[in-house]
């Protein structure tokens, strides 16, 4: 990225565009290098524009939410990492079972909102960290339900700034996966919810954070579970049947807890936790013959 390109950036976000600033306050890994540019975008006018001006200078793009799926190598990331905020971050619209809101938007703050307006249906999504844009593209889920199920409609962005409509009947849904464009930007979901008792909502939510917590290393820096589970298997047996459990690589550590998951222990570089991904995909193989696939997502030079 140029210096011109610099200067139309701010001249297109103002105060909303940071440049070389490190990734690891925007991850949950809290490690990796510096992002080019980190630009906060509010309104649907200005991403569209946004989109438009970085495909005309061919410059790279990404989009993050909360940084809870993603993995930023020690040598950064060339080009722009969109984040979305103000009104693409907030419920848009409510009526009796439907629910607009922006691709912005964290799940606990959907979550707080299904609370107060007595709405059903998302409850298996509590602890699940991210933005509801980020969730929708990796088909997120617990507890034998995904955000697929819950989906009437997606608003995006495509590739060259144009906005699009996408019915749930054009997406299809797999495991960790959606055939959602990769370039495509999720600026707004429409999610099928139903009438529920407030009470009821708030202790099935909460019961199913307490159940994570009990679980889950949620007190230490992680990106959540790193391996997608085998047909009929599960990650974290498989991991935890090869001895890995407390396994450490530099600062990065396979958790105690929950062997699918690794922690940022004692300031983890990228590449520690890189290292101890592919040391334990290598033992897992060489000890029952199934390759995990991984869940997170590994960007940069």
């Amino acid at each position: 990225m140029d210096e011109n390109q610099k200067s139309e950036l701010v001249k297109l976000l103002k105060e909303s565009v940071i440049f070389d600033a490190s990734m690891s306050s925007y991850s949950t890994f809290r490690a990796g290098g510096k992002a080019e540019a980190l630009c906060f975008v509010s309104d649907l006018p200005t991403l569209m524009q946004l989109i438009s001006f970085l495909e005309s200078e061919a410059i790279a793009r990404m989009t993050v939410g909360k940084g809870s799926n993603l993995l930023v190598t020690d040598k950064g990331i060339k080009g722009a990492v969109i984040f979305l905020k103000g009104k693409l971050a907030e419920v848009n619209e409510e009526s009796t079972n439907e629910v607009t809101v922006g691709g912005g938007l964290s799940v606990v703050r959907l979550l707080k909102y299904c609370i107060q307006h007595e709405l059903a249906g998302m409850e298996f999504m509590s602890g699940i960290p991210g933005t509801l844009g980020g969730a929708v593209v990796m088909n997120a889920g617990a507890y034998g339900e995904e955000i697929g199920d819950r989906l009437l409609r997606l608003g995006v962005v495509t590739f060259d700034g144009k906005t699009e409509e996408i019915d749930r009947s054009r997406i299809s849904f797999e495991y960790r996966k959606t055939s959602i464009p990769e370039r495509s930007i999720v600026y707004s979901v429409t999610l099928g919810l139903k009438r529920g008792e407030r009470e009821s909502i708030r202790e099935r939510i909460e019961s199913n954070l307490k159940k994570r917590k009990e679980s889950q290393p949620l007190d230490m820096p992680s990106c959540g579970s790193v391996f997608k589970n085998p047909p009929g298997n599960f990650a974290g047996r498989l991991i935890e049947e090869s001895g890995l459990k407390g396994k450490r690589i530099g600062g990065a550590m396979i958790s105690p807890k929950h062997a699918n998951f690794i922690v940022n222990a004692d300031n983890a570089k990228a590449s520690d936790i890189i290292e101890l991904i592919d040391y334990t995909r290598q033992k897992v193989r060489e000890d029952s013959g199934l390759d995990l696939e991984t869940e997170i997502r590994v960007v940069g030079q």
